[in-house]
């Protein structure tokens, strides 16, 4: 009863430790893979300089090194080893989905939580299993050593660095270890020493007896009522302890939200208080604001102490819900009441009661800036006007000296000085209403001044377009008193004088009523006229002196074609002698047309030299006949020489056709003894081929043998002959390497096939399937031996149907192999199940009689369908048949192991012994054990006897290692 009561103790601390708060940090989440070397979640990123050392570390080695540093691994014993595998896990997820690379044999992966003072290493397959570097390595010569010393130092980013230069350094040594042990001749292995078993149980003394627990020393009264109240105890402790958290979480929000609120409330009052003293100091500081306020200012000023006004109130509302909110608070304090905790949440929300007044006072703040500035900014346009008022009186003094009319800007300059002054004295107490005004003015001074400089710039361009006008007026009355009219259509000058000269009256108009604008649109006309006018001249001028020129020029041009016409006619003659009609046709009327066209050339130089005459003086229309007499005696040129450039052509032509002839000749007789010696090899396209060239060729002959060949066609199909004779000698060298390939692959298939037909007649087991792929490639290569005594250019068919059957004969080798494979498989599954059915039926020596008729069924089964080639079916009977006999087995084990238990039971109360106790004595263990050993030497099997059933496997080893650090302690633990 007394141990009971300890345990019901003992259970409830464990239930309050494990509901109470945990002073432990909750776990940081997995940093999202993204191929980057160093990572960082919920701490300061202050391990930058890594990177440089992973890439330095990496460029020396084939490993890849990563680094995480975060907040917290979570809660528990094996929390950093949990941590480290999941991230590489979820690492490895994300890695081929975003198909990233991450190399699951050379990386490490190092976690270090800072809060937690842990680190974890997991290591990539290659590094933990070749080199053993795994936990308790890592733990004890790289991270005691290198990274403990300076994590306790806070030290983490030289801690770490030198922790991946040591892993670095390790693995290299490692290596180096490895190979050369490899290098070594291998020692032989140590005998073998059989290990003593402690407290193996003794075989001479089956009846000894160890009990599993202590005899008991009292009464242990009634477990289950104790046990009850053991449970409704601790059950009672976790749900208290649930509503102490909730209670002191829910105290906790409230008083960090009434805090929040009451220093925003803080914030909000020194903000109006600045305010308002601001708003104060103005009028009583300011100089400027001496003078009562009056219109827009005063508006302005009377407007913003009502919006502060404003903001004060709502100020003093948010102080009464502060009020409200800490005596619902009260309540929440005293008993949990969820519905006042959401009572105080609503009414104690910072955010909805200080943001506006927070945006009013920065609006408010932004009124007071443009009041306290209204002055200076006012006062700033108003000097602006007047400091621009003595430049427009000098303007208007330099127009009055050109003799132009100021009244009109004389009168504007004195209203803006006015008005400058009526608004400059109502500045003082209305400066935010006086300003636009003021903007007005000063615009309006602008447009003045600009007014003024356009007027002086435009009637200087107007006295300079003037003196132009006259200059060139003097230059045409200098020509026409020299001789030269200018009277012809597009030689006359005055008409676009006479307009140059209208537009510039408009330009002094506008100059005396104060338009510069519409003045500057008319000077520019002016201009535009008085040049055209002066190109005229200097045009009829150039035109004179070119008909002076052509005039001589022109007639010995003509009298040059006149001699060339001779050459031409010799020409014409030769290209009807010697060369078909359809070959010149294109020059045969070349002569006709020159002869024409030089008939009208004496016309058309009398009439130039009439227009250019000193009476006439129309040199532009001289000039155009001279230009078109010039392209007419191109055209006759272009004309006469076309005759004699077709008859070289057609020579050359000539000449070529001979040396292509032989070189036609010579090729189509190598074709011919081509084909002639492969006849049965070579295909119909390259016989067709061969055929049209031949065709050509007796045509081309025809071609040649007329009096007057057309020998750029005869050249053409010469050409064309010789390229069909080349297609028809490359298709041939084709289907010649296509044959030879034949040859070379159809007889080691067909050596082949001979191979495999005698191991499938030296073996039985090979099935249909085997057969069949052989059978098809053999009658494929018989045809083929057939068809090769006349290929007829089926050669590449052939080629075909041969490598076609050298995939069947690959076919039916890897099924013949497989069949091999299954049969022997097959073979032994039934051996293997004949054993199991020897080993079961030795139990009935031990008087235990094994159910295996169903496990003998399945193995006759598996037989008949080994001996009719169902090798897939006979091993799957032949593995059920295992395992029935395997299933008899166990039971006649288990039945055995009870008989004993039976017998040693009625041997102990024989004895008068002391009772059982639940459990089995060693003894009992023992001779189950020697029955096994004697029953697998009866089974007779082929070894020595069969492997004991392997041991459970452990829990599979992440080689992760993992340790902690701890400031106040020297030594460490990991």
């Amino acid at each position: 009863m007394k141990s009971l009561l300890r345990g019901a103790v003992l259970g409830f601390v464990l239930v309050l430790m494990a509901g109470a708060p945990s002073s432990g940090q909750e776990r940081s989440p997995f940093p999202p893979f993204t191929g980057a070397r160093v990572y960082t979640v919920d701490v300061a990123d202050s391990f930058g300089n890594l990177d440089p050392l992973i890439r330095k570390l990496e460029k020396a080695s084939p490993q890849t090194y990563y680094v995480v540093v975060v907040k917290s691994f979570g809660e528990g014993s094996n929390a950093s080893v949990e941590y480290v595998d999941g991230l590489y896990r979820t690492w490895r997820r994300q890695a081929d989905q975003k198909r990233l690379a991450l190399d699951d044999a050379r990386s490490v992966v190092t976690a270090i939580a800072l809060a937690d003072r842990k680190l974890a290493v997991h290591p990539g397959s290659t590094l933990r299993d070749r080199l053993g570097f795994r936990g308790a390595t890592i733990d004890r010569e790289l991270i005691e050593p290198r990274f403990i010393p300076l994590a306790k130092q806070d030290q983490y980013p030289q801690a770490i660095a030198a922790l991946l230069e040591g892993m670095s350094d390790w693995i290299a040594a490692r290596e180096r270890t490895i190979a050369s042990a490899t290098a070594k001749p291998a020692a032989p292995p140590a005998p073998h020493v059989p290990r003593p078993v402690e407290n193996a149980p003794s075989t001479t003394h089956p009846s000894v007896f160890v009990p599993s627990t202590p005899p008991a020393t009292e009464s242990q009264g009634h477990p289950v009522l104790t046990a009850l109240i053991v449970i409704l105890l601790a059950a009672a402790a976790v749900v208290g302890l649930g509503v102490w958290r909730r209670r002191l979480q829910a105290r906790i929000d409230l008083e960090r939200r009434v805090k929040d609120y009451r220093a925003r409330s803080v914030e909000a009052m020194d903000r109006l208080d600045a305010l308002k003293d601001r708003i104060k100091l103005l009028t009583a500081s300011d100089p400027d604001f001496k003078a009562p306020l009056l219109g827009e200012t005063l508006k302005l000023w009377t407007s913003l102490q009502a919006d502060v006004e404003k903001l004060w109130d709502r100020w003093l509302a948010a102080m009464e819900a502060l009020e409200k909110g800490q005596k619902l608070a009260a309540k929440v304090g005293s008993s949990f009441d969820a519905k006042t905790l959401k009572q105080v949440q609503a009414t104690l929300d910072p955010k909805a009661a200080f943001d506006p007044i927070e945006q009013g006072a920065i609006a408010c703040k932004a009124d007071l800036e443009r009041l306290d500035q209204s002055h200076e900014r006012a006062r700033e346009v108003a000097e602006k006007i007047e400091a621009t008022a003595p430049q427009l009186a000098a303007g208007l003094e330099a127009i009055s000296r050109l003799g132009l009319p100021i009244t009109s800007f004389h009168e504007e300059l004195e209203s803006l000085k006015a008005e400058t002054a009526r608004l400059a004295a109502g500045l003082t107490a209305d400066p935010i209403g006086t300003k636009p005004a003021l903007d007005a003015l000063a615009e309006r001074s602008t447009n003045l001044g600009s007014k003024v400089e356009h007027m002086i710039a435009l009637h200087g361009e107007w006295t300079k377009a003037s003196a132009r006008l006259e200059q060139v007026r003097k230059q045409t009355a200098e020509h026409r008193a020299r001789g030269l009219a200018l009277a012809e259509d597009g030689g006359n000058p005055d008409h676009f004088l006479g307009e140059a000269a209208d537009h510039l009256a408009m330009v002094e108009s506008a100059l005396h009523d104060g338009d510069p604008d519409k003045g500057q649109c008319a000077l520019e006309q002016a201009i535009a006229m008085v040049d055209q006018g002066a190109a005229t001249i200097e045009e009829v001028k150039k035109a004179k002196a070119f008909c002076a020129l052509e005039l001589a020029a022109r007639p010995r041009e003509t009298e040059r074609l006149r001699a060339a016409a001779p050459e031409a006619e010799a020409s014409l003659k030769r290209l009807e002698q010697e060369f078909a009609a359809s070959s010149w046709r294109a020059v045969a009327k070349n002569l006709d047309q020159a002869r024409a066209l030089l008939a009208t050339f004496e016309d058309q130089l009398a009439k130039a030299a009439k227009a250019q005459s000193p009476d006439a003086q129309r040199y532009l229309a001289g000039r155009r006949a001279l230009e078109e007499l010039a392209r007419q005696q191109q055209i006759v040129l272009r004309l006469l020489a076309g005759l004699g450039e077709q008859l070289g052509l057609l020579q050359t032509a000539r000449d070529e056709c001979q040396p292509l002839k032989r070189a036609l000749d010579e090729r189509t007789r190598a074709v011919q003894s081509l084909f002639q010696a492969n006849a049965e090899i070579l295909g119909e396209i390259a016989l067709a081929s061969q055929a049209r060239a031949t065709t050509a060729a007796r045509e081309i002959d025809a071609g040649m043998d007329d009096p007057r060949p057309d020998w750029p066609g005869v050249r053409e199909r010469l050409m064309r002959a010789i390229e069909d004779l080349k297609i028809a000698s490359s298709q041939a060298e084709a289907d010649l390497a296509t044959h030879a390939q034949l040859l070379a692959e159809f007889e080691p298939a067909r050596q082949r096939a001979g191979q495999l037909r005698g191991r499938l007649a030296s073996r039985q087991e090979d099935r249909l399937a085997a057969n069949q792929n052989f059978q098809a490639a053999e009658n494929v290569l018989d045809q083929v031996g057939v068809d090769l005594a006349a290929p007829h250019g089926q050669s590449a068919r052939m080629l075909e149907a041969v490598r076609g059957a050298i995939q069947d004969l690959d076919r039916a080798e890897q099924l013949f192999r497989e069949d091999l494979r299954l049969a022997a498989q097959a073979q032994s599954e039934i051996d293997e199940a004949a054993r199991s059915l020897q080993k079961a039926s030795a139990y009935f020596a031990l008087g235990v009689t094994p159910e295996g008729s169903s496990a003998e069924a399945a193995l006759n089964e598996a037989q008949q369908l080994l001996a009719n080639q169902e090798y897939e079916q006979a091993i799957e009977r032949a593995g059920a048949a295992i395992q029935m006999t395997r299933h008899a087995y166990n039971m006649a084990v288990q039945e055995t192991t009870w008989r004993h238990m039976r017998q040693q039971a009625e041997m102990a109360r024989w004895q008068g012994g002391p009772g059982w106790g639940g459990g089995l004595s060693v003894g009992t263990v023992a001779a189950v054990a020697a029955a096994a050993t004697i029953l697998d030497k009866m089974s007779g099997s082929a070894s020595a006897g069969e492997a004991p059933s392997p041991a459970p496997p452990p829990p599979p080893d992440s080689g992760s290692a993992a340790s902690s650090w701890s400031s106040n302690d020297g030594q460490g633990s990991w």
